[in-house]
């Protein structure tokens, strides 16, 4: 009996996607970077950003108030709409009774009408019906996976022998996604893959990738998994999944499908193509966990690329690698025999592009240093950040296309992380020249050794 009326208290900027649910679901990295820079360079001093993009939007910010310190702006987030309208910080609420008398009129007047435009509605629904019955929104409830048109209609339900909500619900602070989903035979309907994570409740089922079809009919499976050498050292077949990608590369209208997976608990780690009948094409190995990903045209070709960010046991370094469609087997490039793979009719070959990330050799405790996140700016150029040890401490990139750093810099985290005690800044106690100097020494693969000038290595 009540009409609500809502009014924002201050200008605010948002960004987000609403699903069918009032879900505020998040937003790619790249579009992210692209929308705050806008709201930061706008008068607008209110931003409202999906809840899971928290994490990604502050580290933004804060390389942004250090170039411009003097932007004042309030970072809100949501969830959901409902919680968002009721947010007393940025709406008023007021509730207006609609009158017995306004009732009584309207109900009459519009009654009839109503009542034959449902009886239409009802009757076009009989006939036409929601004819759309292609996948496009997957959840988890319990152990059955459930599919969704755009409409947000239930398609169908598969159920599995392990929990779903882990995998299709991963912790966010983790790039790492355990399902994805894309047309990979041209029928413009999507498969979906997923990959059982948990090796303590389901070892039976863990590290097994599940294809289904747009009807929820099981495909395929693999767990193909083996035991290994690497060099002399024997490494069994423990493997979580880390990534899932259904991407048509080569843009014939068929995603390609590439599934990364990690040894537990050491560094082997492997990218696997599967052809659509759920067969092994190519395998890339890489002696270091992978952590972050970038898809697209790298060299111009029309064909889209991966670039990965990680590190590299055998070098404790970080590293950046670009896999260069359609070759999407090969290794890392490693010096020590002990962090090369021993099996016969592995494709050892470097992959297009590698870089190997120096380490602050002036900073005492950094064992081994990670390439994070990378985001893809305007002007076709990168910020990559670059994860020493102890909280979130970074070294911060930007890259040109040709990934020559433009500016190097580091963020609070790291400031406060390994400033000494007594000093109120780190660079009264170490050489700033020195640290980003030595920091600016990133090295490139050439097929035969390490070089200080970019390089890519050619495939027939």
């Amino acid at each position: 009996n009540y009409h609500e009326i809502f009014s924002m208290k201050e200008p605010l900027v948002a960004t987000g996607i609403v699903d069918n649910h009032g879900q505020i679901r998040p937003i790619a990295p790249e579009s992210l970077t692209h929308k705050i820079e806008s709201f930061y360079y706008s008068p607008f001093q209110h931003i409202l950003i999906p809840e899971d993009n928290l994490s990604e939007a502050r580290t933004i910010l804060d390389i942004l108030q250090r170039k411009h310190p003097n932007k004042k702006y309030t970072l809100h987030t949501a969830g959901k709409i409902h919680t968002l309208l009721h947010n007393t910080h940025l709406f008023h609420k007021k509730k207006r009774q609609i009158s017995r008398l306004y009732k009584f009129r309207f109900f009459s007047r519009i009654a009839w009408p109503l009542l034959a435009l449902v009886f239409a509605l009802f009757s076009a629904y009989l006939f036409f019906g929601d004819r759309d019955r292609n996948p496009v929104d997957f959840k988890a409830s319990g152990k059955h996976l459930l599919a969704y048109n755009g409409n947000g209609k239930l398609l169908w339900n598969h159920e599995f022998p392990f929990e779903l909500d882990p995998i299709l619900n991963p912790n966010k602070l983790s790039e790492y996604n355990y399902y994805s989903f894309g047309d990979i035979d041209g029928d413009q309907k999507n498969e979906v893959i997923l990959t059982a994570i948990d090796h303590v409740i389901n070892p039976k089922y863990a590290g097994t990738t599940y294809c289904l079809d747009h009807t929820g009919k099981l495909l395929w499976t693999w767990n193909g998994h083996t035991e290994e050498y690497y060099g002399k050292n024997f490494y069994d077949n423990n493997y979580y999944p880390i990534f899932h990608i259904m991407h048509d590369f080569n843009k014939d209208g068929m995603a390609e499908i590439l599934c990364g997976y990690q040894q537990h608990p050491w560094f082997p780690t492997k990218l696997i193509q599967f052809d659509q009948h759920g067969q092994v094409l190519n395998t890339f190995y890489n002696s270091g966990y992978l952590i972050t990903k970038l898809i697209k045209d790298f060299d111009g070709d029309g064909y889209d690329d991966i670039l990965f960010g990680g590190t590299n046991n055998g070098h404790k370094h970080a590293i950046m690698f670009i896999l260069k469609y359609p070759h999407f087997s090969g290794h890392s490039p490693q010096n020590n025999p002990n962090y090369i793979i021993h099996k016969e009719g592995a494709d050892c070959r470097p992959p297009w592009l590698y870089m190997l990330f120096p380490k602050p050799a002036m900073l005492k405790n950094v064992t081994r240093t990670t390439i994070k996140h990378i985001f893809h700016l305007d002007n076709n150029s990168y910020l990559v950040l670059n994860h020493l040890p102890h909280n979130e401490s970074f070294v911060m990139y930007y890259m040109d296309s040709q990934f020559n750093i433009h500016t190097i810099t580091v963020n609070e985290q790291f400031v406060n992380t390994y400033r000494p005690d007594g000093y109120s800044n780190i660079w009264d106690y170490y050489d700033q020249d020195a640290f980003f100097s030595q920091m600016s020494n990133i090295r490139f693969w050439n097929g035969e050794s390490w070089v200080d000038t970019f390089v890519v290595n050619e495939r027939e």
